[in-house]
């Protein structure tokens, strides 16, 4: 069977729990594990039930000259990193606990070099100029839907879905096979987050070729 679309999905979380009664409390399984996917990732063997961290994404733009605040993408997950270019180089700010930027700001306006996350990104000085910004970030993922048939995540581990969503379900109906969904959940969640990081990650060792004869 197929499973690749959010009605896929539905048709087979029905098929594999052997259940035609509950057609309208599929949305409110997929949506639970979704909340599920979008926890910090943990190990199958933690107690605690872990997300999956997709592939970094970015957000580009200009800073606003005299304004200490940038509004954060409405995807946001988890912090990456955050770059401003000056006079065509890339310069990294630093993060801070909110608190701790307190300590930093400053008055006036000039280049930023620190900033935190609270319901937006917080600078610790106002820009004294329109710089160029990349701000890196982990995304939530894509809430399936109707109108969003489909996401990277369901395309690349549909397991991942199929577990935690029969999971939702047995602790709907009390079933106990509850515990051995969640088991298969936490497993698929932690490979694919895994996955995810392997594509993020260089492999294998850096060789430096040297011109000319080497001793």
């Amino acid at each position: 069977m197929a499973l690749s679309t959010y009605e896929e999905l539905k048709v087979s979380i029905a098929d594999w729990a052997a259940r035609d009664d509950l057609a309208n409390k599929l949305d409110d399984f997929i949506k639970l594990t979704e909340a599920m996917i979008n926890r910090p990732p943990s190990a199958p063997s933690s107690p605690r039930v872990g997300g999956v961290r997709l592939n970094k994404t970015s957000s580009t733009g200009t800073l606003t000259a005299g304004t200490d605040t940038l509004s954060l993408p409405s995807d946001y997950l988890e912090i990456g990193e955050f770059y401003i270019t000056e006079s065509g180089d890339n310069k990294v700010l630093q993060y801070l606990a909110p608190e701790q930027l307190q300590l930093f700001k400053r008055a006036g306006s000039g280049r930023p070099c620190f900033y935190t996350i609270t319901n937006v990104i917080e600078l610790d000085v106002a820009p004294d100029s329109a710089y160029d910004y990349e701000f890196t970030y982990y995304p939530k993922v894509s809430a399936l839907s109707a109108s969003n048939t489909t996401n990277g995540l369901l395309t690349d581990h549909p397991d991942v879905y199929l577990h935690g969503c029969l999971y939702q379900l047995a602790m709907y109906t009390r079933d106990e096979t509850g515990s051995v969904w969640l088991q298969n959940y936490k497993q698929a969640a932690w490979e694919a987050t895994r996955a995810y990081a392997r594509g993020r990650t260089q492999r294998g060792p850096v060789y430096a070729r040297v011109a000319g004869r080497t001793p």
